[in-house]
């Protein structure tokens, strides 16, 4: 038996078990080969982790969400492969200074710790693709961002953030952006410089209009409304041609444009709450995508 995968079974009163993928439910490892590439330990009280984690020097993925960890051992900064370092809903109140040392991480996931304060060592990691800030208490979206034209993923629900700073059209490269669970009033309109942008979350915030922006978002398939105050929507969302989930339920929408009949992709429509006047060519438009197995609840 692996060391490390001894020596976690061992704290923890179970074995870890080898997987031959992962799902939502599973913990334990996942190999190619006979090296371990991929651990997940979520959910299991750990407060400590086993140094022998320092010998896996194949190992890309690292999960340790929703554990009591405040500190990481040493010998974890010195994975030469490591991808993605997963700290989610822990105790860190700093982040340890040796996750720098990572030189070919990509993903760092830091929601839901009790963090103070963000690193330099941090704001100068540029090269990251994905990070998650979600449950930060955070008011605005960090200024450091701006320069992270790398990102591909950034997550930020469940802050108290009230504003979209106007650089958030130079992320050029973002793919999935959550800003859900806010207090946004308005979004600014360069939101729609963001062009490879397929996952919008807006969801829970205080919006009553959307930019006509909307429309540049051509690889937008995924858009999540709810619970705004949203009282119209830009008539060029039609445009977006890929729109596959539009969820806009708990909103006060009276109409829907008509040129959302040009959506001919979408598999889910959701715009329960609120009291919309169909044109005719609308209703042949939801005939049509029922017709086709869509679900559509109004």
């Amino acid at each position: 038996m692996n060391e490390f995968v001894r020596d976690v079974s061992d704290l923890l009163g179970e074995n870890l078990p080898r997987v031959e993928k992962f799902d939502y439910h599973h913990f334990g490892y996942l190999c190619e080969g006979d090296d371990i590439v991929e651990i997940r330990l979520n959910n299991k009280k750990m407060e400590t982790l086993p140094p022998s984690i320092g010998s896996l020097s194949q190992l890309r993925h690292l999960a340790l969400n929703r554990n009591n960890l405040c500190s990481l051992p040493s010998a974890l900064f010195e994975l030469p492969l490591l991808e993605s370092l997963s700290l989610i809903g822990n105790r860190f109140t700093r982040l340890p200074e040796g996750i720098h040392a990572l030189k070919n991480l990509r993903g760092l996931h830091l929601s839901g710790n009790p963090l103070t304060e963000f690193p330099p060592w941090l704001m100068g990691r540029t090269d990251l693709e994905e990070i998650s800030l979600a449950r930060l208490e955070l008011t605005e979206i960090p200024s450091w961002l701006a320069r992270f034209e790398n990102l591909k993923v950034l997550v930020l629900f469940d802050n108290r953030i009230t504003r979209v700073p106007d650089w958030i059209g130079q992320l050029k490269n973002l793919e999935i952006l959550t800003l859900g669970g806010n207090c946004l009033e308005t979004l600014t309109p360069r939101i729609g410089g963001l062009a490879r942008l397929r996952e919008l979350s807006l969801y829970g915030n205080r919006l009553s209009v959307l930019p006509d922006s909307f429309g540049n978002l051509a690889s937008l398939r995924e858009l999540a409304l709810s619970d705004n105050g949203l009282t119209e929507l830009p008539p060029s969302l039609g445009e977006c041609a890929r729109l596959e989930y539009l969820i806009a339920e708990g909103n006060a929408l009276t109409h829907i444009p008509e040129s959302f009949t040009a959506l001919r992709n979408m598999k889910t429509l959701k715009l329960e709450g609120s009291a919309i006047e169909w044109s005719p060519a609308q209703q042949r438009w939801i005939a049509s995508l029922r017709a086709g197995g869509s679900l559509i609840k109004e």
